[in-house]
């Protein structure tokens, strides 16, 4: 398989050459003899683990990352020794934390590869046909994952396009939790963009019967109040546009318009729409006449 590779020779590399690289990219002054001792291990830890495809080579190369973060932390943990580590004047003081984690590095490996979740155990099991197994350890995992999430029972994770996304697991947490996003970006209304504030670009989409636009530069998911800790949906929505159709407006109906007997408007198109009753308009009275061709409103005061 593309990720294949030799754990045993990586695990050599680790127990003999690896620290003294790694005291030459963490303590070395120039930050050009840093880069070059880091190129330096992740080619050395590549030929050790037989590293011949791209995804093999991430992979190593992952792992050695891990590996130098574990040593870093844990001398940075180290008060005693904060100034020398800035300074980097005082690498034989530091030498024999690094020592220390080194049986921590390698065991770390060691588990990695012995354990039933491993990445290259689950593709064996796959690539054997045990995909019931597999399916039963990947739902595991994603059970552990969901107790992490901050509003757990009511949310946990599940995969979807292979990212991970939050996942409703009760009857109401939509309800209690509801989902949406919070968008930022230019907005527009056929050529018009809106920078005035005072203008509310629906009611101007509507009256003008055009489509509103937003083109997204920032995105946010939200769980109710609070954030979505897994944000790969919004991200994904970052630089496209979104687009709002305005409501139809209601049909017309043909009127003209008189007042006290005084025609104004002979023929004219009138929104259909709800009007309230007599008794809620004040010092006004409608009277509607119908025509055999066309309604006919008069207003009279």
């Amino acid at each position: 398989m593309a990720e294949e590779i030799d754990f045993e020779g990586l695990v050599e590399y680790l127990e003999q050459s690896f620290l003294d690289d790694v005291r030459n990219r963490a303590f070395a002054i120039s930050r050009k003899e840093r880069e070059e001792a880091y190129k330096n291990i992740m080619s050395a830890a590549k030929a050790y683990a037989k590293a011949n495809s791209i995804p093999a080579e991430r992979r190593v190369a992952k792992i050695v990352s891990n590996c130098i973060n574990i040593i870093y932390h844990f001398y940075r943990s180290k008060k005693d020794y904060a100034e020398s580590i800035i300074a980097m004047d005082t690498v034989d003081a530091i030498t024999e934390i690094i020592d220390e984690a080194k049986a921590e590095i390698v065991s770390t490996v060691k588990e990695n590869k012995g354990s039933p979740f491993s990445t290259e155990n689950l593709l064996e099991e796959a690539c054997s046909g045990d995909i019931e197994v597999v399916s039963d350890r990947i739902s595991t995992i994603l059970r552990s994952m969901s107790i992490r999430h901050p509003l757990y029972p009511d949310y946990g994770y599940t995969m979807q396009d292979d990212v991970r996304v939050s996942k409703p697991l009760t009857a109401d947490a939509i309800i209690k939790y509801p989902p949406r996003f919070a968008f930022r970006g230019a907005m527009r209304a056929g050529d018009k963009f809106f920078n005035d504030p005072n203008i509310n670009p629906l009611n101007y989409a509507y009256r003008h019967q055009v489509e509103l636009v937003m083109e997204i530069s920032e995105a946010k998911k939200l769980l109710g109040t609070q954030d979505d800790p897994s944000q790969h949906e919004a991200e994904r929505l970052i630089g496209k546009e979104l687009h709002i159709a305005p409501p139809e407006f209601p049909p017309t109906i043909p009127c003209s318009l008189i007042i006290d007997g005084k025609t104004y408007y002979e023929y004219i198109l009138v929104l259909e729409c709800k009007t309230k009753p007599v008794a809620e308009i004040s010092r006004k009275r409608y009277r509607r006449k119908f025509a055999p061709s066309r309604p006919l409103y008069e207003v009279c005061s």
